[in-house]
């Protein structure tokens, strides 16, 4: 997936062997999405989001803007696609676990601020998709007989994975740990498949066909599924 700026504001393309656009928004204040074919350009997908500004203010108009995020009590974090309650308590050993009862378990000093919060809480997402990546590298390497030389984890802003056949590194997305485990499986087989194939055409799509049969699926769950932080539940 791609990200652009138009106006001012990110929208991220969806480009796939379709002969029209589409746009799509996934909240009154995130970004734009746009499904693209492949030959169309950034200033043509540019063009079509001008063209469509009035649909999108009206759109924006007919729903609640999303609450600030203040990483407080109550407030829901994905974890492998399922919301999961934050409670927060003050004191002398910060960090942040998951209890038996389903809550993400946060430990602050007294008077932090959100941007305290929100890094522990990227800490603890980094802890948890090192713990998970080894068995997904060890299903990718099972499904396509393909070995990388070197995994890393970063947090990417415009892609889900990267990889450089060249030397066999490949780059997995730090928030690929708030969706589905199906969407990281995905990636692996997609980076390792590059390792074979650089780009994405028909011999690409021919061989995600025999490694992971379900991609097609699962990637369009991966690039809809809005895994912001969501309000406390109203009992």
């Amino acid at each position: 997936m791609q990200q652009i700026t138009v106006d001012g504001e990110t929208v991220l393309i969806h480009r796939k062997p379709i002969r029209n656009m589409y746009l799509r928004l996934s909240s009154a204040d995130g970004p734009l999405y746009v499904t693209a074919p492949r030959s169309v350009s950034d200033q043509t997908v540019a063009s079509f989001i001008r063209a469509r500004r009035g649909w999108i203010e009206a759109q924006r108009s007919a729903r609640p803007p999303r609450p600030p995020c203040t990483c407080s009590s109550g407030e829901r974090f994905f974890l492998w696609g399922e919301p999961l309650p934050l409670r927060v308590e003050e004191g002398p050993s910060p960090g942040v676990s998951l209890s038996q009862r389903r809550e993400i378990r946060m430990v602050v000093p007294p008077g932090s601020t959100v941007s305290q919060r929100l890094a522990l809480l990227d800490h603890w997402y980094r802890q948890e998709l090192q713990s998970a990546l080894p068995g997904a590298i060890a299903r990718g390497r099972a499904a396509t007989g393909l070995q990388a030389q070197q995994w890393n984890i970063r947090d990417m802003r415009t892609r889900w994975g990267s990889c450089t056949p060249k030397t066999g590194a490949i780059r997995i997305n730090l928030q690929l740990v708030r969706r589905p485990v199906a969407c990281l499986d995905y990636v692996v087989v997609h980076e390792l498949t590059h390792l074979l194939i650089p780009g994405h055409g028909p011999q690409f799509r021919q061989a995600m066909d025999r490694f992971y049969p379900s991609w097609k699926e699962v990637r369009l769950l991966l690039n809809q599924f809005d895994a912001q932080p969501l309000p406390p539940e109203v009992v």
